[in-house]
């Protein structure tokens, strides 16, 4: 029995060093990246229900410098009830920096989700953000929020980025979200979701233009050779001297579908940032 399990696990784990070494290297444009001032980011809960610690050693020998949190993701396999958001207590703030110290990691921007109109639940979102130095925090608030989030936003000089969703999200149309980010402070900005407004039936393109030096990150799905207005709608940036995070959320059933994901879409997006970077 033993001889079987132990023949059993060899198996296992040269099944998984075969499928590892089958995927794709990942190749980041860090010279573009720098050049034309952006910021790759990775989402962390995008992989299962892997650990934010265990996916950030995933993600630290993919040269990936910086980190989308969102609420809920279990911070390590050895402490199941702490969660990344507001609610962290002081040792488990401590814990995460000196995880990311360790790796010369950081938190760019926290997808907060829907936020209330109540300042001081948006309060606690805030200083929480401002002890990880985060810069962006990305959320669906109530539109009735959005004056108290100006405020708070200029207070604690963290840029906020209203993003849009299907229907039946208050913001499923980018002119919903231009709507919503127009006359407000430009703390107060948008997340640029190509591919909601792609699905949606809008332009990215013209979405981009509408919202012009409000943008604040953009989301990176559905990055390819088959979707031309990815490549325009960064071109676009560009030309509005945008200065933010391109943050990738990847997609698949499983944390190694995921990481295929990721790579690919860094591929990819590499091939358009080289393209950029070497325009004038």
């Amino acid at each position: 029995m033993q001889r079987l399990f132990a023949s059993l696990l060899t198996c296992l784990l040269a099944t998984s060093a075969l499928a590892q070494s089958t995927q794709p290297a990942m190749n980041l444009n860090h010279d573009a990246l720098k050049k034309l001032g952006w910021q790759f980011a990775v989402r962390t809960d995008a992989f299962g229900q892997t650990p934010l610690f265990d996916v950030i050693d995933q993600l630290h020998p993919l040269t990936v410098h910086h980190l989308e949190l969102a609420p809920h993701q279990q911070l390590s396999a050895e402490h199941t009830e702490w969660l990344v958001g507001p609610e962290m207590k002081q040792p488990e703030i401590d814990a995460l920096q000196a995880k990311l110290k360790d790796v010369k990691m950081d938190v760019v921007t926290y997808a907060a989700g829907p936020l209330p109109p109540d300042e001081a639940a948006l309060r606690k979102v805030f200083e929480w953000a401002q002890k990880l130095k985060v810069k962006t925090i990305v959320c669906e608030p109530d539109p009735t929020a959005l004056p108290l989030l100006e405020k708070v936003a200029e207070e604690f000089k963290i840029d906020v980025a209203v993003t849009s969703a299907p229907a039946p999200s208050q913001y499923a149309t980018c002119d919903d979200l231009a709507r919503a980010v127009s006359g407000h402070s430009p703390r107060l900005g948008a997340c640029a979701d190509v591919a909601v407004f792609r699905n949606g039936g809008d332009n990215p393109v013209d979405c981009v233009k509408k919202m012009s030096g409000r943008i604040h990150e953009v989301r990176l799905r559905d990055v390819g050779p088959q979707f031309g207005d990815f490549e325009a709608t960064l071109r676009e940036l560009k030309s509005q001297q945008f200065k933010g995070a391109l943050c990738a959320i990847p997609s698949g059933s499983s944390a190694g579908a995921a990481t295929l994901n990721l790579k690919e879409t860094a591929n990819a997006l590499s091939q358009i940032l080289t393209k950029l970077s070497s325009e004038k």
